[in-house]
């Protein structure tokens, strides 16, 4: 499970480097690995697989969501933050609010969950 389902980071300096978290939980009775990517739905597609948040638009590039670990490890009933680097370049600009990722999370078997990332600039 992933808990908050939506992480919003208010305030968010251009070019300056900022930090949230969320966190992944196992509730299954295995271990499992988890891959987290930072992910955008596709523009170019009719039907998007996930819908963006009103008075948001993507981010332009992957990068400006990162995750430190990429690659998670739980034992049965285990709990870890997950830690995402946020870098948004000097210079963007974006709509009414601000700018909205996705951070995608992959058990090796099962249905993956993500975490919708709100990014509201400081101006």
């Amino acid at each position: 499970g992933l808990v908050p389902s939506a992480v919003k980071i208010e305030k968010v300096i251009l070019g300056k480097n900022k930090k949230a978290s969320f966190r992944i939980y196992n509730n299954d009775s295995a271990i499992h690995t988890y891959k987290v990517i930072s992910y955008i739905p596709k523009k170019s597609s009719a039907r998007q697989d996930i819908s963006i948040t009103a008075g948001y638009e993507w981010i332009k590039k992957t990068r400006w969501v990162r995750p430190v670990k990429r690659k998670i490890k739980l034992k049965p009933g285990e709990t870890k933050d997950i830690i995402l680097n946020i870098l948004i370049p000097k210079g963007s600009e974006c709509s009414d609010e601000g700018w909205e990722s996705i951070v995608l999370v992959k058990p090796d078997e099962g249905l993956e969950g993500f975490v919708r990332v709100l990014i509201e600039p400081s101006e």
